[in-house]
């Protein structure tokens, strides 16, 4: 029984973890068929002249995947939806041990059309003509039009480990392998006709001919028409007004449609292809399949020629840009040369597959967007590894690789060799350091996750640098790179006095941090929730006075890879009303303060189930807050000297259970009560409502210095949003 059957009878009976990998899903339906398909023409005729290649066989019917592109212009990354889309299948049914094959052509016998943008003046005299006739522009190194354009297509398949074998339809129409099917389908034409008209509402001429030969005299095939097929010869008029976009010579004449000398119109084409090349599986993009669409009509032409059933439909969605559809000969889109040098091999395989060929796949090369594909890849790479994973992310990771390891049967949950785990730097952190040219870019980077790479994480990361410079060259807007600046800028004038006091905060909370890009970014998150601020507030204040902006990279990551005692001094750099913070923050009572901790820390009264740590620290409150220089140097003036004690009061900072600090405030009152017996004995009652409420509670020394810390979140007046 074949190992997809058996797979699906598993999952019938609940034995088969779900969910399913896409491409495995349908491969099991394939194996549950019992139609075997028909191959005439798959060994007698190879397309490219070279003997088909061995197709990793098994038991059960062989499957053949078919896929084309017509090369009317520079292939843009939208086009390896399909592709890839078949791609996966044709792994997923030799997985489950079908013989199958992937056949991938290009469509050069359709006639130049549209004028690419930069080569109007070029194309403009070959309208009309077929795509592998027409000269490739001054310069370029290929013998026609359409060689150029495809090759670029089928240069990215190898290093996207695309098992297709390649043809070019000017071959398979001059090697005669379509000259039966035309033959077929010329003598069929009254049922042709028909279909049209009952299909798709097209109404043609009762002496029109499915087909387009190519005129004697001017070499156009999109201008001429047909009619009067005799058995050997048709007639043909090159006509002046047949088409909007080409004009044609005006000749007549007989010519034997067959050798080359003709082709079929593109529905048709694709019913040539099922019927000759034996096609089980063929998508197409969602606007070919609807109601009334091109794929039912070459389906019911099928049928009514051939009297055979339509290949399985994969229908895709488009892979947009911004939420635009790319166009090749509109030079519309990311060019795929310049995609396949962001985007390493395994991650366009990835960003093109993880999601189901009916969902349109939304890919803008901004900074984010790429940083974000980086991060979900690595997180199915570990997930993987770790093996707390679904059958469905190993399919995937497999499915993703380039060129991975032979898998195991369908639906096997592990991979061999497994992969290994990795912690790489962010994406937007490598682009990031590679704008500091004063770093070592590998030795900040391994700096900033605190330890040396392996050999095979530093052939990843210098991968990723090299993602990161094509970046920079090619998609960075000039807003988007970055510059250190050497001293805090005058647009950080412009913060408000809880983003100034964020930057102080933090900077307390960074004096023992480790100085590791994640260790930091978990502090700017506590430090937001300690002011506490609004975390995206937080991060423009550090942006601002670093950068000079209101955004930019991974801020945790970015400190990192500078010098402790510049990034604390420059975060001390704006003074800020300290005795304000307070005011607009603190707790009034000790219910209030009792209260905030059971909020931040819910039920922590039974301390077994969420155990949290509440530090107690008297504190003495300037009237202005700290002020410094910048990163150059110097010290913070030290404050808490008797002319600026404004005030004194409690802090209470809380690490929950998940290691998250949270701090709260209650003042009480002017400079009379700093160090006071008063400040002391609240300190007492507030330690003893938190330990009967089932608390850990310490006390940390005074300070003089208000010192507020920790990360994202917060509260104003009992740690509420800012």
């Amino acid at each position: 029984m074949p190992v997809a059957i058996g797979m699906l009878r598993a999952m019938a009976d609940g034995d088969v973890s779900r969910p399913v990998f896409w491409a495995d899903q349908i491969a099991m339906e394939l194996a549950a068929s019992t139609a075997a398909p028909a191959t005439d023409g798959i060994a007698e005729h190879p397309a490219d002249g070279r003997d088909d290649p061995a197709s990793a066989g098994g038991a059960g019917p062989a499957q053949v995947m078919n896929d084309s592109k017509t090369p009317s212009g520079r292939a843009h990354v939208g086009a390896l939806r399909g592709v890839l889309v078949h791609d996966a299948v044709l792994r997923s049914c030799r997985a489950a041990g079908m013989a199958a094959t992937y056949r991938f052509g290009s469509d050069d016998m359709d006639p130049l059309d549209e004028l690419s943008p930069g080569l109007e003046d070029h194309l403009r005299p070959h309208l009309g003509k077929p795509l592998h006739a027409v000269p490739a522009p001054p310069g370029v190194d290929a013998p026609d039009l359409a060689t150029w354009f495809i090759d670029e297509l089928f240069g990215v398949f190898e290093p996207l480990g695309v098992g297709a074998v390649t043809y070019r339809m000017r071959d398979v129409y001059r090697s005669g392998q379509f000259d039966d099917a035309i033959d077929a389908i010329v003598r069929h034409a009254g049922a042709v006709r028909e279909v049209y008209r009952r299909v798709s509402g097209s109404q043609r001429p009762d002496d029109w001919l499915p087909l387009q030969v190519v005129c004697e005299r001017c070499g156009r095939i999109g201008t001429t028409s047909v009619s009067d097929y005799d058995g050997e010869t048709v007639a043909y008029q090159c006509r002046r007004d047949l088409v909007a976009w080409a004009e044609g010579c005006g000749a007549s004449g007989r010519v034997s449609p067959f050798g080359g000398r003709a082709k079929l119109p593109w529905k048709l084409e694709w019913v040539a292809k099922w019927h000759v090349f034996g096609v089980t599986v063929e998508g197409a993009g969602k606007d070919h399949t609807t109601r009334g669409g091109s794929r039912e009509v070459a389906a019911a032409c099928l049928e009514a020629v051939f009297d055979e059933v339509a290949p399985r439909n994969v229908p895709y969605e488009f892979f947009l840009v911004g939420g635009r559809k790319m166009s090749s000969s509109r030079g519309r889109g990311v060019a795929l040369g310049d995609m396949a040098r962001l985007v390493p091999p395994d991650l366009l395989r990835f960003v093109m597959l993880r999601v189901p060929p009916r969902r349109a796949v939304d890919f803008e090369p901004d900074l984010a967007t790429v940083s974000r594909l980086f991060d979900d890849y690595d997180r199915l790479v570990n997930k993987v590894a770790s093996g707390a994973c679904t059958p469905a992310d190993v399919a995937l990771y497999e499915t993703a690789r380039a060129h991975p390891a032979e898998r195991g049967p369908l639906g096997g949950s592990s991979v061999r060799p497994a992969p290994v785990s990795r912690s790489l730097p962010p994406f937007d952190t490598v682009v990031s350091v590679l704008q500091l040219p004063h770093l070592d870019t590998v030795a900040a980077l391994e700096r900033g996750i605190g330890r040396q790479l392996s050999a095979g994480e530093r052939s990843v990361l210098d991968e990723r640098m090299a993602s990161a410079r094509t970046w920079l060259e090619v998609f960075a807007d000039p807003a988007e790179r970055i510059e250190l600046q050497h001293a805090v800028p005058a647009s950080a004038e412009a913060l408000d006095q809880r983003q100034r006091a964020y930057l102080h905060v933090l900077a307390d909370l960074l004096e023992d941090c480790p100085w590791q890009g994640t260790a930091v970014q978990a502090a700017l998150f506590d430090a937001a929730r300690c002011t506490p601020i609004a975390p995206r507030d937080g991060f423009s204040a550090v942006y601002q006075v670093f950068l000079g902006r209101r955004d930019g990279p991974r801020a945790g990551y970015l400190l990192a890879f500078l010098d402790r005692a510049q990034v604390l001094a420059r975060l001390r750099a704006l003074p800020y009303d300290a005795a304000g913070l307070w005011q607009a923050t603190a707790c009034t009572s000790i219910s209030e303060a009792v209260d905030w901790v059971a909020e931040v820390v819910p039920g922590a009264a039974a301390p077994a189930t969420a155990p949290a740590e509440v530090v107690l620290r008297p504190v003495a409150i300037d009237g202005v807050g700290v002020s410094g220089t910048g990163m150059s140097g110097g010290a913070a003036q030290a404050p808490g000297s008797p002319a600026s004690v404004a005030a004194a009061g409690v802090e209470l900072d809380v690490l929950d259970s998940q290691g998250r600090r949270h701090r709260a405030r209650l003042a009480l009152g002017g400079p009379g009560a700093a160090g006071s017996r008063q400040q002391v004995a609240v300190a007492e009652q507030v330690a003893a409502a938190l330990t009967e409420a089932g608390y850990e509670v310490r006390s940390a020394p005074r300070r003089a210095a208000p010192d507020h810390s920790a990360a994202p979140g917060g509260r104003a007046r009992r740690a509420s949003a800012g």
